[in-house]
Formats: structure tokens, C-alpha cells, sequence
């Protein structure tokens, strides 16, 4: 058991510097869906008699509860459709779209993700797209569900 989760936190800490990987992307997902259900099941199951305050023990159970449920709900989505996702990643049957971008949401130092808007359609990019390009005209390859971002191309 001890060497299956060397494993996985291996392969985790590999994943976080390869995000525009796209099994890489779809593991920390994972991963994150992964450690809410080990929260919720600590605190709805585990006992935490260490903790002699009454208090201090269901504030705790309540912050682990609240913790879990917070976790699976912000990584679960994008676990779903990630996995929906891997038939045509594999098949490399991506869609492609064409056109200028209506918005493009700046990507951060520490989360290496922005948000696309192309003709109504919100897409998941991990790929940097440099200042001058953000105007032009975009080829983008992306995956049909979970809206990942496989290439960018300039056309104009």
C-alpha cells in the first residue's frame, strides 16, 4: 500500500510540471477528486479522540466534512469529462475552431490555466499565448468534452 501511494505522489509531482500534457492534467484532477473523498471520509468516520475538547473535535470533523465536499466539487467536472475525454484524445479525433478570441482570461504564475472564449465557446487552455497574439486570428485544436486545449495556431 505505502509503495502504491509513492507511486501516485510521484506521478502527482511529475503532473504538476507537465500540464499541457493532457493525462498529466486529468491526473492532478483526480487526484484533487481523490483527497476530497479521503476529507469527507475523515471527517464523517474517523473518531479524533486525540481531541479531548468537545468542540475542537466537531469543528474539526465539520471542516474536513466541508473540505471534501468543496474539493469534489470543484475537481469533479472536469474529472468526468476529462475521462469521457480519453477515447478521443487517443484517437487524436480533436475539434477544431477558427476565429479572433472575445476574451482571454490572464494565466497566473502558481495556476497555469486561463480560459479561452472563441465564437461562445469557453475552452481550457494550459498553453501560454503570447500578449501581441491575443488580437488575431486562432486556429484551435481542442478535445470534444472536457473543452482542453491540444494546440494553438496563429493564422493573421
Amino acid at each position: 500500500m505505502k509503495v502504491l501511494i509513492c507511486v501516485l505522489m510521484l506521478f502527482l509531482g511529475i503532473s504538476v510540471f507537465f500540464p499541457t500534457f493532457f493525462p498529466c492534467w486529468l491526473f492532478m484532477r483526480l487526484m484533487g477528486v481523490v483527497m476530497g473523498i479521503l476529507s469527507l471520509g475523515l471527517g464523517l468516520f474517523h473518531n479524533m479522540n486525540k481531541l479531548k475538547n468537545v468542540f475542537k473535535r466537531i469543528s474539526s470533523k465539520f471542516f474536513c466534512v466541508i473540505t471534501g465536499i468543496g474539493l469534489i466539487l470543484f475537481f469533479l467536472p472536469g474529472v468526468i469529462s476529462g475521462v469521457r475525454d480519453i477515447g478521443p484524445y487517443l484517437s487524436k479525433e480533436y475539434v477544431k475552431i477558427t476565429g479572433i478570441p472575445n476574451s482571454i482570461t490572464s494565466m497566473g504564475r502558481k495556476w497555469r490555466e486561463q480560459t479561452i472564449e472563441i465564437n461562445q465557446i469557453e475552452l481550457n487552455n494550459t498553453h501560454d499565448i503570447a500578449w501581441q497574439e491575443r488580437d488575431k486570428k486562432l486556429e484551435i485544436m481542442f478535445l470534444p468534452r472536457s473543452k482542453y486545449v491540444i494546440s494553438i495556431k496563429v493564422i493573421e
